[in-house]
């Protein structure tokens, strides 16, 4: 389902043109970069330069302005649940030596400050302005179940990636194939939000076989369209540990047996007997139909 949300942007103006970045969830800075933040976000960078950044994310943007009276560390940005806040913030955390104005009038400095939509930000009464706009940014949600294999858009899944949720992955038939870590909250991805479907362990195992049960299947039909290369590549999928752990949650030594046997011809074997492997596919989906 398609959803739309309201999304934060920073907008200002530099050699006459408008510029803007979007603002993410977390904590970020504006202002010159402290030689300790540029060598942890390995840039080279000019010293008299403003940059919108974040050391958590590793993202930063160089906004084209250049002002000796806006601070290293200047301005602390936070977006908690949606809500925005911004702090005098500096170098020692404890403010900076020129202040922040917000809407002409300056802040209190290390007080966290809300701010919306149409708040104008200068970072010291000579330096430059900066504007907080809203836009709408449309986005998917995507019920998963953690611990069970899925497969992403491979822009989705290496978002999933970089940000450290998989337990496991494998590339086939052009989507990733993911293991979630577990998880109770909806985590957002860009362009997507994923919504945890909680459920048993054993009920994680159950979806995991189904899943596998389809991809033989599938694999199966492939192969009867003479179609090899694709068949070998969607049943690589089961190559996942997660699948191994499944199987041998039931209990059944055949057909454990009958799933090591394909993992290790899949294994050993870079293009096995078309035979062989439709011999180890309709065994062991045959015996999942059991389950």
């Amino acid at each position: 389902m398609v959803h739309t949300v309201d999304q934060y942007v920073l907008i200002w103006e530099a050699n006459n043109k408008r510029r803007e970045a979007v603002i993410p969830e977390g904590e970020h800075f504006l202002g010159r970069l402290a030689e300790a933040d540029a060598k942890a976000l390995k840039i080279d960078h000019d010293p008299y330069q403003i940059y919108f950044y974040s050391l958590s994310k590793k993202f930063c943007k160089p906004t084209d302005l250049f002002y000796f009276t806006v601070s290293r560390r200047h301005l602390k940005m936070f977006l908690e649940r949606n809500k925005l806040y911004i702090m005098d913030y500096g170098i020692s955390g404890h403010g900076t030596r020129n202040g922040t104005l917000l809407n002409n009038i300056k802040i209190k400095s290390g007080e966290k400050i809300p701010v919306k939509k149409g708040d104008s930000i200068r970072l010291s009464p000579s330096g430059p302005l900066f504007t907080i706009g809203v836009k709408k940014k449309e986005y998917i949600e995507l019920n998963v179940t953690p611990g069970v294999p899925i497969e992403l858009h491979p822009s989705i899944g290496r978002d999933v990636l970089n940000k450290g949720l998989a337990l496991e992955s494998a590339e086939s038939h052009g989507v990733l194939v993911i293991v979630l870590k577990d998880f109770n909250k909806p985590i957002n991805l860009e362009g997507v939000r994923l919504i945890p479907n909680i459920v048993s362990e054993k009920e994680r195992h159950r979806e995991t076989l189904r899943r596998m049960y389809g991809i033989l299947l599938n694999s199966e039909n492939l192969l009867l369209q003479r179609k090899y290369y694709e068949a070998l590549d969607m049943v690589k999928k089961l190559m996942l540990d997660k699948y191994e752990e499944s199987i041998k949650s039931i209990g059944d030594k055949t057909l454990y047996s009958r799933y090591y046997r394909l993992k290790q011809l899949l294994k050993h074997e870079k293009e096995p007997p078309e035979d062989i492997l439709r011999a180890c596919i309709k065994e062991l989906y045959a015996l999942l139909e059991e389950y």
